[in-house]
């Protein structure tokens, strides 16, 4: 019995697997079919000449050009044959000669050539010359080109066929021949020329995508790597309200810190030194904010008495420096002392036409801040004092700045001179040391609870992070304007020397004005960023700071209030999220489908959170898991399909059409659609019902969060193709490298954000337990442990991508992406295959060697 049950079993086995054999081989073959293969057109006469010919060709390049002395002999052909025969030219005893026989006929008759007196074994071409001048290549019988070779004594017997050229019965045509005797050495042709400064082109251009895409990429690839960020979590209470922060430290910073950013841009344009034009601002502003700030946090961290170093004395000099400048410089221009650019205040007129007296309060509130920091300089038991002077006067300075901003058409003291920035530093200053006589050391202080000195040391930390981050954002700002100053300056230098050589190229203005060119291109692009960069340091300023002060209070909240609490933040979080992504829909039909996939997911999260407190412990078994995944895949499909139809998200992807935009409300001057609102509101729903059932102390993952946002990006990325990518920038900046380096930079930070995350997902765990274990922080374990396992394959991805973004710069090529690839396609529509032959030898030749590059120096470092 067993036996025949095994032998069922068996037989059932082999069916299946027959069957298995079978379904593959149909759908093999439906495939074979769809992708139209078939052998039929290969042995087309036509098609095979025409791919013998274009082998030949790209096989040929055409890549050296010779200088040619040139032989020509003609003879007269008449179509269609009459009683008198054509006459032909005269020729001398041993010159070159063509005869020929016949020498009359009709279309499709056979002409035999006999050639004789050129030189032996010279090259030429036959030529057929209607009466028209319009010359035609001639192919002997057997050939497809109309190249000759004569023979060893310069004599050739060839045969032609006569052409049919419509319209020329009774006329005398000519056959010319040519031969070419090569004279001198042979060098590089035109297109050789043209090839190698394409590829070179090519190498750099992959080299700048590269280099631009690993920092990037190296960075996202912790965020996308599972083993770490899986270990990421908290609080949801203190999730929620960093999330809530976020926008608010983006607005502080775009519209406030960025300000000192673009203040740092500007110095570079006042006040410069007469005949050498070196702007004095630029360079001793941004060393007085260093070393101001140096001193502010050594206010805030050092115990009393201060001891005052030589570094503090530098700063006491520059920032009176600063203020005196407001006493000197309004006379300088008085007395006709012209030391900017152009005017800087006009003062004089100001003086006589404005109020007086408001402009000396101005000066005499700096003159008061300056003493008062030099006072504090140099006596520290007055420190306190000096602090609240100093603020106050930078306070008041600041209010009639901004009075008469408001009140005159044109700024009394500009924000771009060097006045203004004076003003900014000696507030900023102020605060430094403001914060010495509010928020006193506890170590200085009557404090002696442990939660209170913890509250102030995170205080301060907190106002010495600011602080920093507006230094950091200055000193970006004055290194742009130090780039634009400076390569404007090499740019002009550049044309000086160009227009003063005497012939030729100026090698040297040629690298000045690319050093220049880069150096302003970089200081371009700090200007323009500046308001996104500073930004996104306040958005994560705000964010840590908003975690680590709501910590110890959301920690007290139990029961009831951390359930309430939570609701609100995740009103507040839902909201803010929605109306992000109902913002991004606003941009494009196919991303209004962003809007109810996050509502779907959230959904499904609160229908798990739902279904786990609903169902009994005593009733869970092992298909509690399966159900509660089916419960959360049920409501998340009706969410996304109620949400999809109330945002009209049909419309828009059948449509083709874009949310109307429909005014609904106004937040702090900025207009809220319909679309976005309405998606707000669905967003403030589901957030609020999610905070209320999980409350301000359930784990939030973190990490898994940012690792499935980072992965579905570069997932998307990665699978638009970077040609396609390259016909948007081309269309954004033009055809060109520029729009190739953009796309494939764009390209390679996917790839290898992915690539770089999947080896840090299979490092060994043993020096990362090992380096934990000792009580090191998380960026210690990921220096420590993780960093030396990656270092060799990243090289080695790194350089394989630049392999590969060599070749991919063919191809980007084609859609005006710059490169060789553009010139190849060029080459390839005019079927010049012989020229497309030195640009795809060319291509080979620096893919083989940057092989062997990248071999050698992986086997060197890895």
């Amino acid at each position: 019995m067993n036996n025949q049950s095994t032998s069922s079993r068996s037989l059932l086995r082999r069916l299946a697997i027959f069957l298995g054999i079978a379904i593959g081989v149909l759908v093999y073959a439906w495939g074979w079919q769809v992708t139209d293969i078939s052998l039929q057109e290969t042995q087309n006469p036509t098609r095979q000449a025409s791919l013998q010919r274009a082998l030949r060709e790209l096989l040929s390049p055409n890549i050296f050009d010779q200088d040619y002395d040139s032989a020509f002999a003609e003879a007269n052909f008449q179509i269609g044959c009459t009683d008198t025969e054509p006459e032909q030219p005269i020729v001398e005893g041993g010159q070159p000669s063509v005869r020929l026989s016949p020498v009359c006929g009709d279309a499709g008759d056979v002409i035999t050539l006999e050639i004789s007196n050129f030189a032996a074994d010279a090259p030429g071409v036959l030529r057929w010359i209607p009466e028209n001048g319009n010359a035609r290549p001639l192919a002997p019988v057997g050939s497809e080109t109309s190249d000759i070779v004569f023979g060893v004594v310069g004599t050739l017997r060839v045969e032609v066929v006569v052409p049919s050229i419509r319209g020329s019965a009774g006329q005398i045509h000519q056959i010319q021949v040519e031969s070419r005797v090569p004279t001198g050495s042979p060098y590089l042709s035109s297109t050789t020329r043209v090839v190698i400064e394409k590829i070179v082109e090519t190498i750099f251009l992959a080299l700048i995508a590269t280099t631009v895409a690993v920092p990037i990429s190296f960075a996202i690839s912790f965020l996308a790597a599972r083993n770490l960020m899986k270990q990421i979590s908290m609080p949801l209470g203190d999730a929620l309200f960093g999330f809530v922060m976020l926008p608010v430290g983006w607005v502080l910073g775009s519209l406030v810190v960025g300000e000192f950013g673009q203040l740092g841009v500007s110095l570079w344009k006042e006040l410069v030194i007469p005949g050498i034009e070196v702007p004095i601002a630029g360079i001793v502003v941004p060393i007085a904010v260093i070393i101001i700030y140096r001193f502010s946090v050594q206010v805030m961290r050092e115990d009393t008495p201060v001891n005052i170093s030589y570094g503090d004395y530098i700063s006491a000099i520059c920032v009176v420096a600063i203020w005196i400048a407001f006493l000197v410089m309004p006379w300088l221009s008085v007395l006709g002392i012209n030391i900017t650019g152009g005017e800087l205040l006009s003062d004089a007129q100001y003086a006589s036409q404005n109020d007086i007296s408001s402009l000396w309060f101005i000066l005499l509130m700096a003159g008061v801040g300056g003493l008062a920091v030099l006072w504090g300089m140099f006596d520290a038991s007055a420190r306190r004092l000096t602090s609240m002077i100093t603020f106050m006067a930078g306070i008041l300075g600041l209010v009639y700045f901004g009075m008469f901003f408001v009140q005159n058409s044109q700024s009394p003291v500009d924000v771009t001179s060097f006045v203004g920035a004076g003003f900014w530093v000696a507030l900023f200053a102020s605060l430094g040391l403001v914060v010495q006589f509010f928020i006193p050391h506890p170590e200085h202080s009557t404090i002696t609870s442990p939660d209170r000195v913890r509250s102030y040391r995170r205080l301060r930390s907190m106002v010495t992070g600011l602080l920093l981050l507006v230094v950091i954002v200055f000193i970006l700002g004055a290194i742009g304007g130090l780039m634009l100053w400076s390569g404007q300056g090499l740019i002009d230098l550049s044309k000086s020397l160009v227009e003063s050589a005497e012939s030729g190229t100026n090698v040297v203005a040629t690298l000045v004005g690319a050093l220049g060119n880069f150096l302003f291109t970089l200081g371009s692009l700090i200007d323009y960023g500046m308001a996104l960069f500073a930004g996104l340091l306040c958005g994560f300023w705000a964010t840590s700071t908003a975690i680590n002060v709501s910590a110890n209070v959301l920690k007290s909240l139990r029961g009831m209030p951390g359930y309430i609490l939570g609701g609100v933040l995740g009103l507040l979080s839902g909201a803010l999220l929605m109306m992000g992504v109902a913002f991004l829909g606003t941009t494009g039909a196919l991303l209004t489908l962003i809007a109810p996939l996050v509502a779907a997911v959230l959904a499904g999260q609160i229908a798990s959170q739902l279904y786990h407190r609903w169902l009994p412990a005593q009733i869970k078994t092992n298909g509690y898991v399966l159900v509660s995944t089916i419960f959360s895949l049920v409501v998340s499909i009706l969410t996304f399909a109620v949400v999809f139809n109330m945002l009209g998200t049909s419309s828009s992807i059948v449509g083709g059409r874009l949310p109307a935009d429909i005014p609904w409300f106004t937040v702090g001057g900025l207009v809220i659609s319909e679309y976005v609102g309405t998606a707000g509101m669905i967003g403030a729903v589901l957030g609020a019902l999610g905070g209320l059932l999980a409350g301000t102390h359930s784990t939030f993952p973190m990490g898994m969060v940012i690792y499935n946002t980072t992965r579905t990006i570069l997932n998307v990325l990665r699978a638009i193709e970077p040609l396609i990518m390259g016909i948007v920038f081309v269309i954004w900046v033009g055809i060109g490298p520029f729009a190739g380096v953009l796309a494939l930079t764009l390209h390679s930070i996917a790839a290898l954000g992915k690539l770089y995350s999947e080896q840090i997902e299979s490092i060994d765990e043993g020096p990362v337990e090992a380096i934990t274990a000792t009580g090191a922080t998380r960026l210690q374990m990921i220096i420590y442990g993780v960093v030396p396992q990656i270092i060799p394959p990243y090289i080695a991805f790194t350089m394989y991508r630049w392999d590969i973004n060599v070749r991919m710069s063919t191809i980007i090529g084609f859609v005006g992406g710059g490169g060789i690839g553009f010139l190849l396609q060029q080459q390839i529509n005019l079927l010049r295959y012989s020229e497309a032959g030195v640009a795809v030898l060319a291509i080979a030749i620096v893919v083989t060697v940057l092989d062997y590059a990248s071999a050698t120096i992986r086997e060197r470092l890895i």
